[in-house]
């Protein structure tokens, strides 16, 4: 490989794997626009990209047995790849038309649509993927020529063109995508594939194989014994070299399920961010290829290859075992910046990926070698090798993600799959007929049993790193592995509950007895609330907790479609948020769906009169398209004449920008759009009409008595503001058509073909605890100088009086954005130990809303912490006014009165926490030990006693039971 022609050569094939890896991440995407983005539809993607390969591998292999000109071969291999990605996109529009026309015929679901799915991606995918799949043996027939060097050509081709690939995963990833967009992308690589080809085809002008006689043995053969020769343990055909196919089918079964599980798993530690996801795939790639790259130079020279091949299966699979539990020591990337985050990002990855793809990478090389029986029938040989091992990666890709995770979980599944691999190397032992196989065997086995319990000695994944996510005195209340994610359900102990999908809240409930607006109730209200009339259809794309959809069936609604990808996510919030969704499950209105918002409304025939969007974070891989123009044309095409849409915009999540480009995008489509207050989930409504509302028809669905009950709720702790009034509903309103058509000026619309909403994350400077504040702040200051008079959308003339109160309210509304912020920024500052700062920080939001009582309740704590006893009662006893109902408050009050002396107003202060929440511990063992030092032993013991029979779970009341019955203050307890 030392010669000009061989080292252009082997940078062709460097470039041919970055540019495989380029069309893998853009047909993929495209297609799964096209199929939906369900976990089945995704997969079958994937199966069709590999089994084209596969197919490419087999057929091509042989075609090289025939062909002296190899080189001529990979160039038209390669022209014919670049001319198909130049024409991809027109191909994929006629497939497009196809696709949905027969998908209309079938109805939208079921066997023969994905029937359909399957023929239209290979349909796609089966040429180009084929022409990829038949390069490395292609290749492999112009180096190889000489069995005495077989591992380390073979392993050297593999190891630059997986090199290549990894560097394709990374640059599409982190560059090409979001700064050329999906189409320009394509068109450069299909120019640069062409311009590859045909330098390959100028450079195979010289490149023709010497001619073999067919009686003689193909020049430098030679014998098994030569040295650094392999000696041939059985023809080809016999029974260990079909072993060893089998046994690479397998392993490339191993392979693409480990990789699938652990990106499952680091989904538990990473934001899936498209950053995220190519740092997953390049580690693994660059694991492989220097595995490959740094010992397929020593196999040549062993002796025993099928015991090697064992050994390398052990391992994996030992290292699994020992590796993935390490993981949990180090936690989450900690970062301060985007920077830091990607570069933790990859850290992370490598922690737990690259010992064992390294030890995959060893595979194909050492495979090689003993597959090649003869030089002069390399290609034939490695192209049918490379095609079992391929097709053992499509099985594997279907069985981790449709059946291993989803019945066995992350932990099951990777044990599974490491057993499965210590099993392989047992078994290769066992082939391998050589002296000592008995001892190799036990001596696996010894090493296998120690690293499983290594591996049962640690705490269980997944449930100990959910554990890590949902902090100190939260408690894991369901955890389910589905399709698309760990889907689990956090409570904590004031009995507010959390969904989430791996490390994303997907909805919260609002804290028992309060009156704070639940931000996914008001996104189902507020649409149906302003829409004139009833709403016969209702269509709401992510369920999340369910929330949304139990708001709008309050309403007269005729019928209500909830759209969801995860069946999952249904079944946890159905089962565990039973008492906000008022028996949707069992409403006779509802049809719950599980599939692909954005695939489900395209394949609809039916018009709908409200919409809800309620997405993921943004910055997760794939969410982007329910911000696209294209989608938002989608719904238009399937929104009735006087229907809403409501599109979910957090801008704890989004910079100024981003919302500027979100709501530049929605303009678009929606061009008599207006902006509202939903908290920090600010609401964009669209239709098809103008906008104008009417406020007789607002207070006769704000008085339907259901309605009106779950409105009861204040943002501001104001009973004047709350919502189930025209005045607190109205003073949501932000800005109608024209101020946001100025305040979008300056956005860019995002496109399914330049998704920029996916990357411009990282575009703010802040990572880490306090970035949700600093963009709520950045949002509310920008929004702040466009806000505009709603009297001009109004269909009827409201007094003075009123409007000046919707003034009063909507300002009140926004300085609920800055103090909140500001609320946070404190609790941060006082974990950090800047008391001095969060305390300023707490008076500078409460100076914005005076009836924040949350803030107040802060600042009171922060000054009982230092010790300022009178000025934290004096707080304290202010926010009371505002909140009789929060118990940290009265508890809060009674601390600050003890710590005064004053005994009765502090036993007042922890029975009032006691009687707003009964499972609320602390106050009990403040009032018990208060009354126990002053005297009501019988008290105490009373009060201990309900302490027990409130929380049995908590052991600290019988503790202090038992302490009193040890001092004989009691009889023993007997409880």
């Amino acid at each position: 490989m030392r010669s000009p022609l061989a080292a252009l050569l082997v940078v062709a094939f460097t470039l041919s794997g970055f540019l495989g890896l380029v069309y893998e991440v853009l047909w993929v995407r495209w297609l799964t626009l096209l199929f939906g983005a369900t976990s089945l539809a995704i997969t079958t993607v994937i199966g069709a990209f590999f089994g084209g390969m596969a197919l490419g591998s087999f057929v091509f292999g042989r075609l090289a047995q025939r062909t002296r000109n190899c080189v001529r071969l990979f160039a038209l291999l390669e022209i014919g790849v670049g001319a198909y990605a130049l024409g991809f996109p027109l191909v994929l529009g006629f497939a497009e038309d196809l696709y949905r026309l027969t998908r209309a015929n079938l109805g939208g679901t079921g066997v023969g649509l994905h029937t359909v799915r399957i023929l239209v991606g290979f349909a796609l995918l089966l040429m180009p993927t084929a022409l990829m799949g038949g390069t490395l043996p292609v290749l492999a027939r112009h180096f190889v020529r000489s069995r005495s060097a077989l591992a380390a050509r073979i392993g050297g081709l593999y190891a630059v063109n997986t090199l290549g690939a990894a560097a394709g995963a990374f640059v599409t990833g982190y560059v090409l995508i979001g700064n050329l967009g999906l189409s320009t992308t394509n068109y450069l690589a299909g120019a640069l594939n062409i311009i590859l080809g045909a330098a390959a085809w100028m450079l195979g002008a010289g490149a023709r194989l010497p001619r073999a006689a067919p009686s003689e043995a193909p020049a430098g053969e030679g014998t098994a014994t030569e040295k650094g020769a392999c000696p041939t343990p059985a023809e080809p055909g016999s029974t260990p070299v079909r072993f060893v196919m089998v046994a690479f089918g397998l392993s490339g079964f191993l392979a693409i399920a480990y990789q699938v599980v652990w990106m499952r798993y680091l989904s538990l530690f990473l934001v899936t961010t498209t950053y995220a996801v190519s740092a997953m795939l390049t580690v693994f790639l660059v694991g492989l290829a220097l595995g490959s790259l740094a010992a397929a130079r020593f196999l040549d020279r062993r002796i025993r290859p099928l015991v090697d091949f064992g050994a390398l299966q052990l391992a994996i699979g030992m290292s699994v075992l020992v590796m993935t539990p390490l993981l949990l020591g180090l936690g989450e990337p900690r970062a301060a910046d985007p920077a830091q985050l990607i570069r933790g990002q990859f850290l992370l990855c490598f922690a737990l990926m690259l010992l064992p793809t390294a030890l995959m990478g060893v595979v194909f090389p050492l495979v090689s070698r003993m597959v090649v029986q003869r030089a002069d029938r390399v290609a034939s040989s490695l192209g049918t090798a490379q095609a079992v091992n391929t097709a053992g990666t499509v099985l594997g890709a279907f069985g981790a993600g449709l059946l291993l995770l989803p019945t066995l979980g992350i932990g099951g599944s990777l044990l599974l799959l490491a057993l499965g691999s210590g099993a392989l190397g047992l078994f290769a032992f066992v082939v391998e007929s050589a002296p000592g196989r008995s001892g190799r065997v036990a001596a696996g086995a010894v090493a296998l049993a120690m690293s499983l319990v290594f591996w049962f000695r640690t705490p269980p994944i997944p449930r100990a790193r959910l554990e890590q996510l949902a902090g100190p005195g939260r408690e894991i209340v369901a955890l389910a592995e589905g399709l698309t994610g760990t889907v689990w359900v956090a409570e904590e102990p004031n009995r507010r509950k959390s969904l989430w999908i791996n490390t994303s809240i997907m909805g919260r409930t609002q804290r028992p007895g309060r009156r704070e607006p639940s931000a996914q109730r008001v996104q189902g209200h507020l649409p149906l609330v302003l829409r004139p009339g009833r709403a016969q259809s209702v269509l709401g794309i992510g369920f999340g907790t369910g929330q949304t959809f139990a708001a709008q069936l309050l309403h007269p609604i005729g019928r209500l479609e909830a759209v969801d990808l995860s069946r999952t996510v249904v079944e946890l919030a159905t089962s565990h948020f039973q008492d906000q969704l008022g028996g949707l499950e069992s409403d006779d209105r509802v049809r719950i769906v599980v599939d692909d918002g954005r695939g489900y409304v395209d394949a609809a025939r039916e018009s709908y009169d409200v919409v809800t969007l309620e997405m993921p974070p943004h910055m997760e891989s794939g969410i982007v398209h329910f911000y696209t123009r294209e989608f938002y044309e989608l719904l238009r095409a399937h929104l009735q004449a006087d229907g809403i849409v409501a599109q979910w915009v957090p801008i704890y999540n989004l910079s100024l920008s981003e919302t500027r480009n979100v709501v530049r995008t929605f303009l678009e489509v929606f061009p008599q759009a207006s902006l509202w207050f939903n908290s920090a989930n600010l609401l964009l409504l669209g239709s098809r009409q103008e906008f104008v509302l009417d406020p007789e028809a607002v207070r006769r669905s704000l008085a339907r008595p259901f309605v009106a009950r779950d409105l009861d709720v204040t943002y501001t702790g104001d009973d004047a503001a709350a919502l189930n009034t025209l005045e607190g509903i109205l003073g949501c309103f932000l800005m109608g058509p024209s101020a946001l058509q100025t305040f979008a000026r300056e956005g860019d619309v995002i496109t399914d073909d330049r998704p920029t909403l996916e990357f411009s994350w990282s575009e703010f400077p802040v990572w880490g605890p306090g970035r949700a504040d600093l963009l709520v702040l950045e949002n509310a200051e920008g929004l702040s100088a466009g806000v505009t008079e709603i009297a001009p959308y109004l269909t009827l003339e409201l007094d003075p009086a009123t409007l000046e109160r919707i003034r009063t309210i909507r300002a009140s509304y926004l300085n609920h954005l800055f103090a909140m912020s500001y609320d946070n920024m404190a609790s941060q500052a006082l974990g950090r130990g800047k008391v001095d700062q969060a305390i300023a920080l707490y008076r500078r939001a409460i100076e914005t809303q005076p009836r924040f009582a949350q803030a107040q309740h802060n600042l009171g704590t922060a000054l009982l912490e230092v010790g300022r006893f009178e000025e934290a009662a004096e707080v304290l006893q202010q926010a009371s006014w505002f909140a009789p109902d929060l118990e940290e408050l009265q508890f809060a009050t009674g601390v600050a009165n003890e710590r005064l002396g004053r005994v009765p107003e502090a036993i007042d202060g922890y029975r009032a926490a006691i009687s707003l929440r009964s499972t609320f511990v602390e106050p009990y063992l403040n009032l018990a030990r208060l009354q126990y030092r002053v005297g009501r032993v019988q008290e105490a013991v009373a009060t201990l006693e309900s302490l027990v029979d409130e929380n049995p779970r908590d052991p600290r009341g019988r503790v202090l039971l038992e302490q009193l019955a040890a001092e004989g203050v009691l009889p023993a307890v007997d409880r």
